[in-house]
């Protein structure tokens, strides 16, 4: 091969420029330090640069994020520090305050202290960083509490305007810190709140309309509960907060720190069928009252008409009572009652301390003294029964010790011996008297006293032709109140013709085990000593009592054993079952389902039952809502079809059976609905009180001055110079406006903030009708609608009226225009010593959630520390492998470079002799 001149030229040539390149990049590189300045020069390091460059941006984004969180977490503790000052100093106040020889002017030095802690707390619970509010989650540009103030201008409640979100910070890769704590978790965590019932995923199958602290929503079957929960929250005027709980139930949340929830339901039964209307354990009749013609009561006495007042000499009078043994325990006795010489102003106060001193005479539950009005009263035995005779209860005449009777006559009484009493001689069957018995979850406690499981109280219907379920009520109500152990504790209703009896206890928290009620004769229930069933009434036909709801239920006439032998199924031998709204799982009467049973036999009740459970299972309308059970009675067994769904509202037609097989159910002896009527039922509605900082801080700051205004009882009440207005329990508080009134039944539970609900109610419901923190009742129209002629009063049993009510309440009266007010005088009241000593442990727990939330904030900052710390050190790390991608080693530029330099002199040197001789002979 022959190798050109030229050829050795070129290649030379290319080398040496080769060379020259090498030499000039390293010059460049000594001169910058730049590893490269294209990506061409160095696509990987290019590529390892940009991902390195992108990685310190982030880290620079995550070190800024953490210096926000850590600011803002910063910010946040110091408040909260001085939040946990303030409430430290609230317990030291609260326990000096909860001291009784106090003074008034001692307790409120201390109350206004601890109104400036609150407002304090207020204040700071107001923090914003930055033009933000720190707890008001994300509604940062919104403050965090309003505050509601009263008619003085003292702060009575505050509302949240923020909500729970959580404002989080990216501080590292799938790294992020919640920086904020919401203030309704903090300052008002409990609120008053309503819990429904549980409740389907599908549409509500139910209709209607309610009223909501003064809006109104509307809700259709095909609604869901999602989309009511949605629709309540877009109203901001509401006040309230809607939420769902995993397990499918309506919470609603007071957004106030002390506010209760107004509800009523304005069409349908929207706010029953939600669960969220709260009442307490209650029976509920099926029927009208069927109560027989004849009033079988003990012997009775009745006075004349009285004049009031009534005056009893200067020595005083003796009644002589004597009762017979089946009136009283089977022993006779006889006792002189010494009456006080004084006026009497009303019938009412004469039974009063009639009932007191024959009660101290022959013990409690012996004799009633009854206020018939008109100023008629009644002697009657507390035993009732046809063993009870004329004999059994007499007035006047000697009494054992020799005391000689003298107020008989004057008291209106037939004095003995020659006079006839007044008794009813048909009462011989027992059927107009039941029993009531409270459970230990239905007494309401006031003052921190302790529940009581109440024993068993006899009641007496007073039967009579015509009778009505008004009338049953209305005798009820009437022996409710003047039981001590009853009254304010249970009450009756009239509903459609039918009769309610419910606890005034309200919540989950009371079951229907504890209104129960019971016939006066035990046992087996006859038709001759059923009370309760002359009422409407379910009761256990063994015992009499009445039991909690009961299932529609269809019971199988086919007994094992020996019954009918084994029951044979044909093919496909089938039956429907039609469930009703009541007892379907979503609320709606659906359409007959049907159960196709396998053919075969059946030797035993189990088999059957468990033959059409599983075809039940298979069927999803009817899974979770109907059931066959094995029911045994008398020792045989028999097959019982019943409805899961419990509740008075149970109708025989919410089960039904129908043939698709013509014969079938007949083949297995399964008959016609029965539905036991009436029933117990738990309480609805679970009820959450007020339990929060700020809802404290305001009750105590209000009963140390002297003014725990809603739960102030109406018999406590006092005016401000310590004098009492004259309310008791049976008195009546009659509200009037456009011609119409409506009554209110003083009870020993009834409380100032009962008394505000009464007039809103008979006002309407669009007025605000408040209790003041002074003791007062603000009623106040916000509607352009006046209304006319309202008055405010109260009277005795009597129909006397209560001077010192009406002179608090005589500001309360006319017409009430638009944007007008009205309100009451003030009172005072003085029983707050043991809610005070109750409110340290709602202080207590305040102080416990506050550390808790420090105790977050602080563990949120370590982790915000640690995490720069180690930001720091990945920023060093990842800048020394930027530098070494895209810088140079100098010495070793410079090594190179002077190594190139070598090469190129050392090529030029050999070049130059290389290519002279290769020239020659190129011109030679």
């Amino acid at each position: 091969m022959r190798i050109s001149s030229q050829l050795i030229t070129s290649s030379f040539l290319g080398d040496l420029s080769s060379i020259q390149q090498r030499l000039a990049r390293l010059q460049h590189q000594s001169a910058t330090g730049k590893a490269f300045d294209r990506p061409r020069d160095a696509p990987a390091a290019v590529s390892r640069s940009l991902n390195l460059q992108r990685a310190l941006t982030y880290l620079n984004q995550y070190s800024r994020n953490a210096d926000d969180g850590t600011n803002r977490l910063s910010f946040t503790e110091t408040a909260v520090t001085e939040v946990q000052a303030q409430m430290q100093r609230l317990r030291e106040l609260t326990v000096q305050g909860s001291n009784s020889y106090l003074t008034p002017a001692d307790r409120g030095a201390i109350a206004t202290e601890v109104n400036q802690l609150f407002e304090q707390v207020i204040t700071l619970s107001n923090s914003s960083l930055r033009g933000r509010y720190v707890f008001s989650g994300f509604q940062t540009l919104t403050r965090s509490f309003f505050i509601n103030a009263s008619s003085d201008g003292v702060t009575s409640s505050v509302s949240y305007r923020g909500d729970s979100g959580q404002i989080g910070r990216n501080i590292g890769i799938q790294r992020d810190l919640d920086v904020n704590v919401s203030g309704r978790e903090l300052f008002m965590e409990q609120t008053y709140t309503l819990t429904g019932k549980l409740l389907g995923s599908g549409a509500l199958g139910f209709a209607g309309s309610f009223e909501m602290n003064d809006r109104f929503f509307s809700v259709s079957p095909g609604m869901k509960l999602s989309q009511l929960r949605d629709l309540i929250n877009q109203d901001s005027e509401a006040g309230v907060e809607a939420v769902i709980s995993g397990d499918n139930r309506l919470l609603l949340r007071s957004m106030s720190s002390s506010e209760s929830i107004k509800l009523r339901d304005l069409s349908g039964t929207v706010l029953e069928d939600l669960g969220v209307l709260p009442q307490g354990a209650f029976n509920l009749a099926q029927s009208a009252p069927t109560l027989p013609l004849t009033d079988s009561r003990g012997a009775i006495h009745t006075s004349a008409a009285l004049v009031f007042p009534l005056s009893i000499g200067t020595a005083g009078q003796t009644l002589v009572l004597q009762l017979g043994g089946a009136a009283n325990s089977n022993v006779t006795d006889s006792k002189a009652i010494k009456l006080d010489a004084k006026s009497y102003n009303t019938s009412a106060e004469l039974q009063a301390e009639l009932q007191k001193k024959i009660d101290l005479a022959f013990g409690q539950e012996k004799i009633l003294v009854n206020d018939m009005g008109g100023g008629v009263l009644e002697l009657e035995t507390f035993e009732q029964s046809g063993a009870v005779t004329l004999s059994d209860l007499r007035v006047g005449g000697t009494a054992a010790d020799g005391t000689v009777d003298t107020a008989s006559a004057l008291l209106g009484f037939n004095a003995l011996p020659g006079v006839q009493e007044v008794a009813d001689l048909a009462g011989v069957d027992g059927n107009d008297r039941f029993s009531l018995d409270l459970g230990l979850s239905a007494y309401r406690t006031i003052n921190g006293e302790p529940a009581v499981d109440l024993a068993p109280v006899m009641l007496n219907i007073n039967a009579a032709a015509g009778l009505t379920a008004a009338d049953v009520v209305a005798d009820l109500n009437k022996q409710f109140l003047a039981n001590k152990f009853l009254s304010g504790l249970v009450e009756a209703r009239e509903e459609g013709g039918r009769i309610r009896l419910q606890t005034t206890r309200q919540g989950k928290e009371v079951f229907g085990t504890d209104l129960l009620l019971s016939n006066a004769v035990g046992g087996a229930v006859a038709p001759a000593t059923d009370t309760l069933g002359a009422l409407g009434f379910y009761r256990d036909v063994a015992t009499g009592i009445s039991a909690p709801p009961v299932p529609a239920s269809v019971f199988s006439t086919a007994a094992y054993p020996p019954g009918i032998g084994a029951i044979a199924l044909g093919v496909n031998d089938s039956f429907s079952i039609d469930l009703g709204p009541s007892s379907s799982l979503d609320g709606t009467d659906l359409a007959p389902q049907n159960i196709v049973l396998t053919a075969g036999a059946y030797p035993t009740a189990a088999g059957l039952a468990a033959e059409i459970n599983s075809q039940i299972g298979l069927n999803p309308n009817l899974k979770n809502a109907v059931q066959a059970v094995v029911r045994t009675a008398a020792g045989l067994d028999y097959v019982d079809i019943e409805t899961v769904g419990r509740g008075s509202r149970m109708q025989a037609a919410d089960l039904s059976l129908l043939d698709v097989t013509p014969g079938a159910l007949a083949n297995l002896g399964l008959g016609a609905p029965t539905v036991p009527g009436g029933g117990g039922s738990d309480g609805q509605g679970d009820i959450a009180l007020p339990d929060n900082i700020m809802d404290s801080m305001a009750r105590i700051r209000d009963e140390l001055y002297g003014f725990a205004a809603g739960e102030s009882r109406l018999v406590a009440l006092q005016t401000e110079g310590r004098a009492s207005i004259g309310l008791y329990q049976g008195h009546k508080i009659r509200i009037s406006s456009d011609g119409s009134f409506k009554e209110l039944t003083v009870q020993r539970f009834t409380t100032l903030q009962d008394l505000a609900s009464a007039i809103e109610d008979k006002l309407g419901f669009q007025l605000e009708v408040k209790v003041q923190r002074d003791g007062t009742i603000q009623i106040f129209n916000p509607s352009d609608t006046p209304v006319q002629g309202i008055k405010i009063e109260a009277f005795d049993q009597g129909g006397n009226p209560v001077n010192g009510f009406n002179q608090l309440f005589r500001d309360v009266s006319g017409n009430l225009p638009y944007r007008g007010t009205m309100i009451s005088a003030q009172v005072y009241e003085d029983e707050r010593f043991a809610r005070l000593t109750q409110r340290i442990g709602n202080v207590d727990s305040g102080i416990e959630k506050i550390l808790s939330t420090l105790s977050e904030l602080g563990s949120r900052q370590k982790r915000l520390e640690l995490t720069v710390t180690q930001n720091e050190v990945l920023e060093v790390n990842l800048q020394e492998l930027q530098t070494s991608n895209d810088f140079v080693d100098m010495a070793e530029v410079i090594t190179l470079m002077s190594q190139q330099e070598n090469v190129l002199r050392a090529a030029l040197s050999t070049g130059s002799r290389v290519l002279q001789p290769s020239l020659f002979d190129f011109l030679s």
